[in-house]
């Protein structure tokens, strides 16, 4: 960007950047317009706003684009070893290198403040900052430190290195500029990130870097993290907060500050925004990101629930297969075709190249150009990714390295579907744990929402399928370990074998039912749950001569169901050759038995008697053949019964 000051110019060029400007008032902060967050400048309509007056530039925050505003020379100082690599770097002459911009879906603006001075700030949603070329309040030109892309930062991520940088600042600040208890306070210190489930790299770092800028010759000497560790391990006593609020003489509320600042679960205060249903417009709403049927939203996991041996495997399998095809599977649509990665635990590579050739097949996929291209799948038994674990306290962890690599994967081949199979081969958590659970539940809900792609879960139930698979409020229930991570879940279906009682519902051979599989709602919160269920039957393809499981979409009808469809049909076939027979409207339920033993083959095997039965239930129901109404009415003469049949224009 050129660094002048030619008011539209540099509007047109930071629209042209993606960036949202803002006239503000020359050498101030202030913005000229009392609607300027509401106020939409393009390149079109800039001149309206920057008329050639003098007056300074911001650009709206909170809309993809978040400011790092480093108000105190130390957190400056502070902020160069945290704050992740970007292009878009400014500052003015007396505090350089003072604000980071970065993209991001954060949008909470959070202030960071120790005593009367503000540390920094994380600057979003309903704040705006002024940007190179414009002029300080206090005379200086704010200038670009570095121009280019700016990089991308999660919400999540953000928070923590702010945090950090603001804790850091504090010791800091604090820490004694003359030799004395440095060794005491960097041992508490220690002890105290330790505890707080900072590893030893990191913690010497942060003391390294306290005790660099207070300018302590005996840095390396403070070092101390490694043998910290292995005394808690031994379960030896470690100083910490206590011992460093004493050495500090901090007062009780900077030590609520450094406690904050240090935990991993606490939130600084921030500007609470809120909106008002008037101004939101119906059309406006973006309908939800449905990508197949109502199964898979982007943002959002999806579990599917089920005993060993339930073919969950192969359904999400089918499903991921199909999606990167752009075809509908299961009475599920889906109009476009989506990359999608499938990681499982379960099978090695061969046996996974197997089973996802087989479903190519079984789908009639052949050759697909779609499918080629969108699918990636991997077996896990090589090399596990493990997203969460428990630290030496038995507290859940983030593994940093796998999210950020799975995260980056995600991201370049755009994903929009992660299949993981089984959701246990991705922690060493806890999985009774309702808090370890809910931890890994908001860890896989980060992922999806930070790379917009939708997860799909592959779940063991514990226990054995001898509830009623039409008992849908327990499906959900008897999901393995604690319920936390389940109820994160918008979407949850249940699989299970079909029971005794269905196969004779069903009319199936009870030594078959264990090829049928009931694929059900349990869970929707975006939909209403189906009333049907879906039944699905193994079925196989053969590859290198070797039988490999498929599923195929089965419709299964009751006994009853199918007695009714058959007596229909009997009746359909019937009617038309008993009235040839019989000139006369009156038929001998007896003479029609013997006449259909004698000359129709489909009851030359028949009773004579049983066939009188079913005729004479068929009578009892109306029938209309050829748009004649048939009403047969029963008849006794002496020891003879006849039926009349009356005939009338339908």
């Amino acid at each position: 960007m050129v660094n002048n000051n030619l008011p539209v110019e540099t509007a047109i060029e930071l629209c042209e950047q993606g960036f949202d400007p803002v006239p503000v008032e020359y050498k101030g902060k202030k913005p000229l317009y009392s609607k300027w967050q509401k106020t939409k400048i393009t390149e079109a309509n800039a001149h309206h706003y920057f008329n050639g007056k003098e007056m300074n530039h911001g650009i709206l925050l909170g809309e993809g684009i978040i400011d790092i505003d480093l108000d105190d020379p130390i957190a400056i100082q502070v902020a160069k070893y945290f704050l992740p690599p970007t292009g878009m770097i400014f500052g003015r002459k007396g505090k350089r290198r003072s604000h980071y911009l970065y993209k991001s879906d954060h949008s909470l603006t959070m202030h960071f403040q120790w005593k009367d001075t503000s540390l920094l700030e994380i600057r979003a949603k309903g704040a705006q900052t002024v940007v190179p070329p414009s002029i300080h309040v206090s005379g200086e030109s704010i200038t670009w430190e570095q121009f280019d892309e700016c990089s991308y930062v999660n919400s999540d991520k953000i928070v923590e290195i702010a945090k950090k940088i603001a804790f850091v600042s504090l010791l800091a600040k604090k820490y004694p500029k003359q030799a004395g208890n440095r060794d005491e306070i960097c041992l508490a210190l220690t002890g105290a990130l330790i505890r707080n489930d900072y590893d030893v790299e990191e913690t010497n770092t942060i003391v390294k870097i306290i005790a660099g800028i207070s300018g302590d010759e005996e840095v390396n000497q403070r070092l101390k993290a490694k043998r910290t560790l292995e005394q808690l391990e031994q379960g030896g006593n470690v100083s910490g907060i206590p011992q460093l609020k004493k050495l500090l003489i901090l007062s009780d509320e900077e030590e609520k500050l450094l406690r904050n600042w240090m935990s991993d679960n606490v939130i600084e205060s921030f500007s609470i925004q809120t909106q008002s249903l008037k101004n939101i417009i119906i059309s406006q709403i973006p309908p939800r990101p449905w990508i197949y049927g109502r199964m898979l939203l982007l943002g959002h996991i999806t579990a599917i629930i089920g005993t060993g041996g339930t073919s969950k495997s192969t359904i999400a399998n089918a499903v991921a297969v199909s999606l990167a095809a752009g075809k509908g599977w299961i009475n599920q649509t889906c109009h476009h075709a989506y990359p999608v990665w499938i990681y499982n635990k379960e099978e090695d590579q061969e046996e996974l190249d197997r089973r996802l050739k087989a479903q190519e097949k079984f789908l009639q996929l052949k050759g697909d150009p779609n499918l080629y291209a969108n699918l990636h799948y991997q077996s896990g038994i090589k090399q596990p990714i493990i997203l969460a674990e428990q630290n030496q306290f038995k507290k859940p962890k983030e593994n940093k390295q796998w999210v950020e690599a799975c995260s980056n994967f995600i991201k370049e081949n755009n994903i929009k579907l992660w299949v993981i199979d089984p959701l246990v081969s991705i922690h060493y958590l806890d999985e009774n744990n309702n808090m370890q659970m809910d931890f890994l539940a908001r860890l896989l809900i980060s992922i999806a929402q930070d790379a917009k792609c939708a997860i799909l879960l592959v779940h063991h139930s514990n226990k054995a399928s001898t509830v009623s698979s039409e008992e849908h409020e327990s499906l959900m229930n008897n999901a393995r370990g604690a319920s936390s991570l389940l109820n994160a879940a918008r979407i949850a279906y249940s699989v299970k074998t079909m029971s005794e009682a269905e196969a004779k519902k069903f009319g199936v051979n009870t030594r078959m039912r264990y090829n049928y599989m009931r694929l059900a709602d349990a869970k929707n919160n975006y939909s209403l749950l189906s009333a049907d269920a879906t039944w699905l039957e193994r079925t196989s393809e053969y590859i290198n001569m070797e039988s490999v499981p498929t599923l195929k979409l089965v419709k299964l009808t009751s006994q009853k169901e199918n007695d009714k469809i058959k007596q229909e049909e009997e009746a359909r076939r019937l009617h038309p050759v008993l009235l040839k027979w019989f000139d006369t409207p009156s038929i001998s339920l007896h003479v029609a038995a013997k006449n259909l033993i004698t000359f129709e083959e489909y009851y030359y095997q028949e009773d004579k008697t049983t066939i009188c039965r079913r005729l004479e239930r068929m009578f009892t129901q109306p029938v209309i053949l050829g748009g004649i109404a048939l009403q047969y009415k029963k008849e006794k003469k002496g020891a003879t019964s006849r039926w009349l049949v009356k005939k009338e224009v339908a």
